[in-house]
């Protein structure tokens, strides 16, 4: 088994929850609210640039490394230092049920509201 440095993480992390609200016109918005709060190591892995709609999005990648949990999986949001990132993979180390490597990507869209509640 590999050895865990427990005292590597020190960051907060928060797990979200999906809500749906509606706006004005009675028409529904998915935005998120600050959840269940993790302790883990979060490393950011590159950046780089796409292309959405003819605009050019920055776009970065994080790696963090939590305790085993079963409520992460691929399409959880999660929020550090008021960014959301997208969960693209999760990967329980060694099979063991211990730890996790999860990789996310944040984007960033200029003039975009991340739909944040309760923060």
């Amino acid at each position: 088994m590999k050895e865990i440095n427990i005292g590597k993480m020190n960051k907060k992390i928060y797990i979200c929850t999906p809500r749906t609200t509606q706006d004005d016109m009675g028409q529904d918005i998915m935005t998120y609210e600050k959840g269940k709060r993790i302790w883990a190591t979060v490393k950011s892995v590159r950046g780089g640039e796409y292309y959405d709609a003819l605009k050019l999005s920055p776009e970065v990648s994080y790696i963090i490394y939590t305790r085993y949990r079963k409520d992460i999986h691929p399409d959880t949001i999660l929020m550090y230092h008021g960014k959301k990132l997208e969960v693209k993979h999760v990967d329980d180390i060694e099979e063991e049920q211990v730890m996790l490597e999860i990789q996310c990507t944040e984007y960033k869209k200029k003039g975009a509201d991340h739909g944040w509640i309760g923060i």
